[in-house]
């Protein structure tokens, strides 16, 4: 099996074999992981995390930061996943 943002082909899986996967799993979803579902398509991340949140009853704490230090840290953190 493939590592996570490993290619599947790495895996020695071809293109046809990982779609197949994906199938596999997205229907588990639907099928067989039902006890909560929260449909993120429409939500930015922080209201996705704030759902969650909800959701298993934890208190997310307050981000201090200022804002060009959340745009030095979202900077940062783009250029690390760049490959």
């Amino acid at each position: 099996m493939s590592q996570p943002g490993n290619p599947p082909e790495a895996a020695g899986l071809q293109a046809g074999e990982a779609a197949l996967q994906v199938d596999r799993c997205l229907r588990a979803f639907e099928e067989d992981i039902t006890e909560q579902n929260l449909p993120t398509d429409q939500l930015a991340i922080g209201q996705a995390a704030e759902r969650i949140a909800e959701m298993t009853g934890l208190v997310l704490s307050e981000d201090h930061r200022s804002g060009p230090r959340k745009a030095l840290d979202r900077a940062i953190l783009q250029i690390r996943h760049i490959r």
